[in-house]
């Protein structure tokens, strides 16, 4: 789950890891431009994983966030947004 301000409104969308071929774990995120396209909504990131709930819109259960982000490439034609995570990954973060 993402989180992030953007025009002074706080923002909820969703994204994955995404692996390199080498396999060497660099904390490239994949999401949507519509939601992240630019360096300064990508600083407000807080990326939530292990998200849950018990019940749709519940409280949230556990979970550990991974702050603020870079765009590394964007293209709103085709709706994406390559991010580079800051920070450490919590173990067991998988990647797509």
């Amino acid at each position: 789950r993402l989180t992030f301000v953007d025009g002074g409104n706080t923002m909820l969308c969703s994204a994955a890891l995404l692996a390199t071929q080498v396999s060497d774990l660099t904390p490239y995120l994949l999401t949507a431009n519509h939601c992240i396209s630019n360096d300064t909504v990508a600083a407000t990131l807080q990326a939530r994983f292990f998200y849950q709930t018990t019940s749709c819109a519940g409280p949230n259960q556990n979970g550990v966030n991974v702050g603020h982000a870079s765009v590394l490439a964007t293209n709103a034609t085709v709706d994406v947004s390559l991010l580079l995570l800051d920070g450490a990954l919590p173990s067991g973060a998988v990647w797509a």
